[in-house]
């Protein structure tokens, strides 16, 4: 039973970081000379996101485990050490959108104090402005939407004190209508 449950999880490791490589080939790093070598290879990956990512969120129904190493790879690449590689940022917060939804609470229980700080510190650094709209649109998303998960709580409140702190630098807040707008400030 061990070994079984050890290998879906390594699996499900392999799944998330393969998805997210393949949506970086989809999304980014692209100009027009490299589009034309990665074509073909390109086509031929086209839809396997589509094919990893019931996988991904039916092992994290089904597992609590699976959730919890879902929540550990997408912080990882929200972290600092992403910062050059915004496509693998830009498309784990599409993941953690996904999976907020479905599974849901079993997803979310896993937003720890660590995962907040890398997301705050994602909004304090981040340097790419698609992730930092896809960003704030998620987490306006969940303060308006999923307030009645508690285990969002945390990351809900820090989203709230760092708009107020934002507002106060740039004298407005931070709405929708300001989402393609980058904003970097010193602390």
């Amino acid at each position: 039973m061990y070994f079984s449950y050890h290998s879906k999880l390594i699996r499900l490791t392999w799944y998330t970081e393969t998805l997210l490589r393949i949506w970086r080939t989809e999304s980014y790093g692209m100009g027009c000379e490299r589009l034309s070598e990665l074509h073909a290879d390109w086509c031929s990956k086209q839809g396997e996101e589509v094919l990893h990512l019931p996988t991904i969120v039916e092992a994290a129904e089904s597992s609590p485990a699976a959730a919890k190493e879902c929540a550990y790879q997408i912080r990882k690449f929200l972290s600092k050490d992403n910062m050059a590689r915004p496509y693998l940022q830009y498309n784990a917060i599409m993941l953690m959108r996904i999976l907020s939804d479905n599974p849901g609470a079993t997803f979310t229980k896993n937003i720890d104090k660590k995962y907040v700080e890398t997301v705050k510190e994602l909004i304090r650094m981040g340097r790419d402005p698609s992730v930092q709209q896809i960003l704030r649109e998620t987490l306006d998303n969940f303060e308006r939407d999923k307030k009645s998960d508690v285990n969002l709580g945390p990351l809900i409140e820090m989203w709230k004190k760092e708009q107020i702190k934002i507002a106060k630098a740039y004298g407005h807040g931070v709405s929708s209508s300001l989402q393609n707008q980058s904003f970097i400030y010193m602390y």
